[in-house]
């Protein structure tokens, strides 16, 4: 959960207006930015045979034979996947935890509001919302487990893509 670096800004703005049409507006957004977070190569299998098997045991790790960064990644190829080797059985691996980094992320999120007063006791809110407006690719971390040979190293899913939604809300 190691955020090198990581950015969020938030605004609201209320637009003024005195015409019936144009008050009770506001704009909100949120920006958010980030480094990657650091990860590790695993084996799936107990290769020190001390019950590494996953979840609270954690993984065995792989030996780090080269250097696992590369110049341009994509996600076909976000490291190295030959810098690493199964080790020799019943040892450990020589790799390092979190030596490798993921994908930055980078959002907007925002919205518009509008608020209608009925009566005195009762408001509606409509609001009009939109998530990763932008339409930006944020990765997720790639495959991480070196007995995966066909996907190691690669990225094979992405956060959700651009969402709008249409809200409703009566307060009382």
């Amino acid at each position: 959960f190691d955020m090198r670096q990581r950015f969020a800004g938030t605004a609201t703005w209320t637009l003024p207006g005195r015409h019936a049409l144009a008050r009770n507006f506001e704009l909100r957004g949120i920006f958010t930015v980030q480094s990657g977070q650091p990860f590790s190569p695993y084996l799936r299998f107990d290769n020190s045979n001390t019950g590494n098997t996953g979840g609270t045991f954690g993984y065995d790790r792989p030996d780090l034979v080269g250097d696992p960064q590369l110049g341009s990644k994509t996600p076909q190829r976000w490291f190295n996947p030959a810098a690493f080797a199964v080790p020799a059985p019943f040892t450990f691996g020589n790799s390092g935890r979190n030596i490798l980094t993921g994908p930055a992320l980078a959002t907007v999120d925002s919205s518009v509001a509008r608020v209608f007063a009925i009566q005195e006791r009762y408001r509606l809110t409509a609001s009009f919302e939109a998530f990763n407006l932008l339409n930006r690719t944020n990765f997720q971390l790639p495959e991480r487990f070196l007995d995966e040979p066909s996907t190691f190293g690669r990225i094979l899913s992405a956060r959700p893509p651009r969402q709008l939604q249409l809200s409703l809300r009566l307060q009382f």
